[in-house]
């Protein structure tokens, strides 16, 4: 059975004694069994290590990193009409759909992003950084890799690149948002 009701001490395999029981002076206590089992002594997991041998012959593998922006991994061959498999930064794309979205549960605002066509015929949802644009229906974007987490998008915009112009009046982080050095007057 499951305890065992003893005077005190120790249970016959050595294992110490619970507290005492509620219901009677006994003091109740676990059979070595029932714990060997709750802990899982008797079938722990048997994992060995390779020996020199098995790593002459077969080295450690490692473990591919699988990349989150899956539509930048993926290529179209027109001439043969079939999809390729390669890792790019960016994709060039058309702009089917310019709407806004509010974000999730903590956060309130109303950010801008777009439905684009990209060149491998697949169609993401990608974000509008910075503030304004002047993006709309067919304009030709860039896309690169960068999760916007509280809108749930896997995507950016590039600004400053194609039909999607830098920021005004940007002053800081210009870089980002495709604006040069203001010439001073």
């Amino acid at each position: 059975n499951r305890y065992q009701l003893t005077r005190g001490g120790e249970c016959k395999d050595g294992w110490p004694y619970t507290p005492r029981c509620f219901f009677c002076p006994l003091i109740v206590v676990f059979t070595s069994d029932f714990v060997s089992r709750f802990y899982n002594l008797d079938s722990r997991i048997n994992f060995e290590m390779p020996t020199i041998n098995q790593l002459v012959k077969t080295r450690r593998s490692k473990t591919g990193r699988k990349s989150k922006a899956v539509a930048l991994t993926k290529g179209f061959n027109a001439i043969k009409n079939r999809p390729r498999f390669y890792y790019s930064p960016f994709k060039r794309g058309v702009c089917t759909k310019v709407t806004t979205k509010t974000p999730k549960k903590p956060n309130s605002a109303i950010r801008k992003i777009a439905r684009v066509r990209l060149t491998n015929g697949m169609e993401v949802t990608a974000y509008i950084p910075g503030i304004g644009h002047a993006l709309q229906e067919h304009s030709v974007v860039l896309l690169r890799g960068g999760r916007v987490k509280d809108v749930g998008l896997r995507y950016t915009i590039v600004r400053g690149v194609l039909d999607a112009t830098g920021v005004e009046s940007r002053r800081k982080g210009r870089s980002q948002y495709g604006m040069k050095r203001p010439k001073k007057a």
